[in-house]
Protein backbone atom coordinates (compact mmCIF):
# COMPACT_ATOMS: atom_id res chain seq x y z
CA UNK A 1 0.00 0.00 0.00
CA UNK A 2 1.22 3.56 -0.87
CA UNK A 3 2.08 5.98 1.96
CA UNK A 4 0.11 8.69 0.74
CA UNK A 5 -2.95 6.39 1.01
CA UNK A 6 -2.35 5.00 4.66
CA UNK A 7 -1.74 8.57 5.53
CA UNK A 8 -5.36 9.37 3.79
CA UNK A 9 -6.79 6.05 5.94
CA UNK A 10 -5.83 7.88 9.24
CA UNK A 11 -7.10 11.06 8.34
CA UNK A 12 -3.93 13.07 7.96
CA UNK A 13 -2.42 11.85 11.70
CA UNK A 14 0.30 9.43 12.47
CA UNK A 15 -0.86 6.29 13.91
CA UNK A 16 1.39 6.38 17.20
CA UNK A 17 0.93 9.95 18.41
CA UNK A 18 -1.83 11.31 16.25
CA UNK A 19 0.01 14.60 15.27
CA UNK A 20 -0.65 15.83 12.16
CA UNK A 21 1.39 14.04 9.52
CA UNK A 22 3.12 15.16 6.11
CA UNK A 23 4.08 12.60 3.46
CA UNK A 24 8.06 14.36 3.58
CA UNK A 25 7.94 13.21 7.48
CA UNK A 26 6.10 10.19 7.03
CA UNK A 27 7.17 5.93 7.03
CA UNK A 28 5.51 3.13 6.68
CA UNK A 29 5.50 0.95 10.14
CA UNK A 30 4.68 -2.69 10.11
CA UNK A 31 2.82 -3.24 13.37
CA UNK A 32 4.18 -6.98 12.62
CA UNK A 33 7.53 -6.34 11.40
CA UNK A 34 9.24 -8.03 8.83
CA UNK A 35 12.05 -9.29 10.31
CA UNK A 36 9.47 -11.57 12.18
CA UNK A 37 7.30 -12.70 8.45
CA UNK A 38 6.33 -11.69 5.31
CA UNK A 39 2.44 -9.98 6.33
CA UNK A 40 2.64 -7.20 3.65
CA UNK A 41 -1.23 -6.37 3.81
CA UNK A 42 -2.91 -2.85 4.56
CA UNK A 43 -3.68 -4.17 7.76
CA UNK A 44 -0.03 -4.66 8.99
CA UNK A 45 1.18 -1.42 7.85
CA UNK A 46 0.19 1.64 9.09
CA UNK A 47 2.10 5.56 8.42
CA UNK A 48 3.80 7.23 11.09
CA UNK A 49 6.80 9.76 11.77
CA UNK A 50 9.90 8.39 10.09
CA UNK A 51 11.71 8.70 13.64
CA UNK A 52 8.99 6.82 15.42
CA UNK A 53 9.24 4.02 12.73
CA UNK A 54 13.05 3.80 13.30
CA UNK A 55 12.23 3.67 17.54
CA UNK A 56 10.20 0.94 17.17
CA UNK A 57 11.56 -1.09 14.12
CA UNK A 58 11.80 -5.34 14.94
CA UNK A 59 10.01 -4.41 18.04
CA UNK A 60 7.26 -7.21 18.78
CA UNK A 61 3.48 -6.38 18.10
CA UNK A 62 2.99 -6.69 21.62
CA UNK A 63 5.19 -4.23 22.79
CA UNK A 64 3.77 -1.93 20.26
CA UNK A 65 0.44 -2.43 21.53
CA UNK A 66 1.53 -1.73 25.45
CA UNK A 67 3.11 1.59 24.12
CA UNK A 68 -0.51 2.51 22.72
CA UNK A 69 -2.21 1.42 25.68
CA UNK A 70 0.58 2.87 27.91
CA UNK A 71 -0.22 6.78 26.40
CA UNK A 72 -4.07 6.03 25.90
CA UNK A 73 -3.18 5.99 22.26
CA UNK A 74 -1.47 9.09 21.75
CA UNK A 75 2.13 8.06 22.52
CA UNK A 76 4.77 11.06 22.91
CA UNK A 77 6.36 12.20 19.49
CA UNK A 78 9.98 11.45 19.30
CA UNK A 79 10.46 14.89 17.12
CA UNK A 80 9.19 16.60 20.27
CA UNK A 81 11.70 15.38 22.09
CA UNK A 82 14.86 16.10 19.68
CA UNK A 83 16.30 12.41 19.88
CA UNK A 84 20.06 11.93 18.90
CA UNK A 85 20.69 8.38 17.58
CA UNK A 86 21.89 7.41 20.54
CA UNK A 87 18.67 8.55 22.16
CA UNK A 88 16.57 6.68 19.93
CA UNK A 89 18.52 3.20 20.65
CA UNK A 90 18.45 3.69 24.23
CA UNK A 91 14.22 4.48 23.97
CA UNK A 92 14.10 1.41 21.95
CA UNK A 93 15.69 -0.57 24.82
CA UNK A 94 13.72 1.23 27.67
CA UNK A 95 10.68 -0.27 25.35
CA UNK A 96 12.09 -3.66 24.82
CA UNK A 97 12.77 -3.75 28.66
CA UNK A 98 9.79 -2.59 30.70
CA UNK A 99 7.32 -3.93 27.73
CA UNK A 100 4.76 -6.46 29.62
CA UNK A 101 7.00 -6.48 32.44
CA UNK A 102 5.47 -4.27 34.82
CA UNK A 103 2.44 -3.07 32.64
CA UNK A 104 1.04 0.78 33.14
CA UNK A 105 -2.79 0.90 32.67
CA UNK A 106 -3.05 4.74 32.34
CA UNK A 107 -3.66 6.92 35.20
CA UNK A 108 -5.23 7.41 38.69
CA UNK A 109 -5.10 11.17 40.79
CA UNK A 110 -2.40 12.34 38.69
CA UNK A 111 -0.05 9.36 39.25
CA UNK A 112 0.14 5.74 37.19
CA UNK A 113 -2.03 2.89 37.69
CA UNK A 114 0.16 -0.52 37.55
CA UNK A 115 -1.61 -3.89 37.34
CA UNK A 116 -1.27 -4.70 40.68
CA UNK A 117 -3.51 -1.96 41.99
CA UNK A 118 -7.00 -2.26 42.79
CA UNK A 119 -9.57 0.00 41.62
CA UNK A 120 -12.92 0.97 42.02
CA UNK A 121 -14.83 3.19 39.35
CA UNK A 122 -17.67 5.53 39.91
CA UNK A 123 -20.77 5.37 37.95
CA UNK A 124 -22.21 9.06 36.85
CA UNK A 125 -25.59 9.65 38.37
CA UNK A 126 -27.06 9.47 35.06
CA UNK A 127 -25.91 5.97 34.40
CA UNK A 128 -27.13 4.92 37.70
CA UNK A 129 -30.17 3.52 35.85
CA UNK A 130 -27.81 1.03 34.27
CA UNK A 131 -26.58 -0.93 37.12
CA UNK A 132 -27.64 -4.14 37.78
CA UNK A 133 -30.69 -4.21 40.58
CA UNK A 134 -30.73 -5.98 43.41
CA UNK A 135 -33.73 -8.08 44.22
Amino acid sequence: MKLNTLIHRQGGFCFYCRKPLLERDASIEHIIPSSMGDYQGFTNQVACCTLMNSILQDLPPKHKIELLLNWWGRSPCPKDMALSLKEIEKQRQSILNSSFNEPIYGYKDGGLLTADENVILEVPEELDELRFKKE
